[in-house]
């Protein structure tokens, strides 16, 4: 290869690497807060490409308000945490929040069971 043969390999593996690692920070956080009816806060949070069968936990926080998962197995790379005020989402596995805990924007740091800082990530949340 030539020079300049070897100069677009390398610019197309760091497009493909960048827009890798852009498409996986916005999969990490979701939130949402319903004002309207039934008001409900609920977060979502999914690692990825972490080491398999080793324990996570996370922590969300949203100005004064904090919750911390339970630890949670990462099976084939991934582990979802899911925080709700909803009831029935309790009842099925997910963290106990309050339906007024999400204030504007909500934080999340996933560590390890050593508690090192695997992932983070902070977003405003959409609100319905």
């Amino acid at each position: 290869m030539n020079v300049k043969s070897n100069l677009i390999a390398l610019t197309s593996f760091s497009i493909m690497m960048a827009l890798s690692i852009n498409s996986h920070a916005g999969q990490l956080l979701k939130c949402e807060k319903r004002t309207t009816g039934r008001e409900r806060s609920r977060i979502s949070v999914n690692i990825e490409d972490q080491t398999p069968g080793a324990l996570y936990t996370a922590l969300v926080t949203s100005k004064t308000n904090t919750a911390q998962s339970t630890r949670a197995a990462n099976f084939a790379g991934k582990a979802e945490f899911d925080f709700d005020s909803n009831r029935k989402d309790v009842a099925a596995g997910a963290t106990q929040i309050t339906k007024n805990f999400i204030d504007g924007t909500v934080s999340v740091m996933v560590t390890d069971a050593l508690g090192n800082v695997v992932e983070q990530d902070t977003m405003t949340c959409k609100i319905k």
